[in-house]
């Protein structure tokens, strides 16, 4: 049995000790040295010119940047700072046509977030690309099923470390091998996984990584794309304003700079930014393996009590994920549970949580995602049991 990291839920932000998070799939707590941070730039620093800004935004923002670079042992150039993993990727399936060819393919999997899905889509159509979409056991890729839906057309595999649903963990130096013996782009989504299991980039070396702050103790709207130089210098911006170029050049084309700023146009928010580092500090110092055995932990704790309740199915039984519970009530549909929870402090989500409806592990079908994160507990847990053995009735007229 791990041991609770102790206090750790005293250096979250929940005003209301009374209500139970489980939602952390969605979105973590923000540290209060984060929030700190945050509000401090806020209140101290303004723009001070228009090149550039003040110095101290560009080395608070520098000192992120630095930070990143250090936990993933990275170049500094090979960090590009954007709103969110949506528009990291949407920023790399934009290029797609800078990488292939019109007739190659890109493999996805069943299990992905539809921000890793829906922009390879939409842009592989564009460029006349095929997609195709593999089959996983509950989010894991079998090897050998992906090498058998591999052909000499296949240029790009995207996949992720953790799904945003059943939360397993991708053997993705196995899969970055085999894209390397087989000349294939490599790119990893580390959302999920980011604050709850080691990533050595280094070791991995995929050609793309993204990662989000909403999800890793931070604030939200701000999210980190990891790009090999010499392949991303070549892609065109998606966004282009001020301070992603040098001007014009005599045939007035535009002059752009180097990455990472190429594709970082327009004003940074430096409050995100910078408060991010303290998230990063925080998780640098934690031990994560640690970490990942007290969310599993915690994962089938709640499933061995939730079991005991006869109307309860759990869908991803039988197998050890990483913070993530999933259930569906044989007599009521998820809505109804999630908003019965809500009124009893208890804040869950619902839904296809932003994942392929078509996903066969799921069956077409809504569900109760219960989510955990190192702040939770098996008290709370207990809580949650207790509200759900003893419901009665969820469309109950108080509700």
């Amino acid at each position: 049995m791990i041991k609770k990291f102790k206090n750790i839920e005293t250096k979250f932000v929940n005003k209301d000790r009374k209500k139970i998070y489980f939602n952390s799939g969605a979105g973590t707590l923000v540290l209060k040295d984060t929030l700190e941070k945050f509000n401090f730039e806020l209140e101290n620093n303004l723009y001070s010119s228009s090149d550039g800004g003040n110095i101290d935004l560009r080395e608070n923002i520098g000192e992120t940047r630095n930070l990143i670079r250090d936990i993933f042992n990275v170049k500094r150039h090979d960090i590009i700072f954007q709103s969110n993993t949506t528009s990291s990727i949407n920023l790399v399936a934009y290029n797609l046509n800078k990488i292939l060819k019109k007739g190659d393919e890109i493999i996805l999997t069943d299990t992905e977030h539809l921000s890793n899905f829906s922009p390879w889509i939409k842009f592989a159509k564009e460029y006349k690309i095929k997609v195709n979409i593999i089959e996983t056991d509950k989010g894991l890729i079998n090897i050998k099923n992906l090498k058998s839906k591999i052909s000499k057309k296949t240029k790009l595999i995207s996949f992720n470390h953790l799904s945003n649903t059943f939360s397993l963990e991708n053997n993705i130096s196995e899969i970055i091998n085999l894209c390397k013996d087989l000349n294939i782009y490599s790119f990893v989504d580390a959302a999920q996984s980011f604050s709850k299991v080691e990533i050595d980039f280094s070791k991995i070396d995929p050609d793309f990584l993204v990662i989000s702050a909403q999800k890793a103790f931070g604030i939200d709207s701000f999210g980190v794309l990891l790009a090999r130089k010499e392949i991303i210098n070549n892609f065109e911006p998606l966004i282009i304003g001020g301070k992603m170029n040098k001007g014009l050049d005599k045939m007035n084309n535009l002059i752009y700079a180097n990455s990472p700023y190429k594709f970082e146009a327009g004003s940074k928010s430096v409050s995100n930014i910078s408060s991010f580092s303290k998230s990063l500090e925080f998780i640098s110092e934690l031990d994560l393996e640690k970490v990942k055995l007290y969310l599993i932990e915690l994962s089938n704790y709640c499933k061995d009590k939730l079991s005991n309740i006869s109307n309860i199915d759990i869908i991803n039984n039988n197998v050890d994920s990483i913070g993530t519970v999933l259930i569906r009530d044989k007599n009521y549909s998820s809505q109804d549970l999630y908003y019965y929870l809500e009124q009893n402090n208890i804040f869950t989500t619902q839904g296809f949580i932003c994942s392929n409806n078509n996903n066969p592990n799921i069956n077409n079908e809504k569900f109760l995602r219960i989510s955990f994160h190192i702040y939770n507990s098996k008290e709370q847990i207990d809580k949650l049991y207790s509200v759900l053995n003893n419901g009665g009735n969820y469309l109950d007229e108080n509700i």
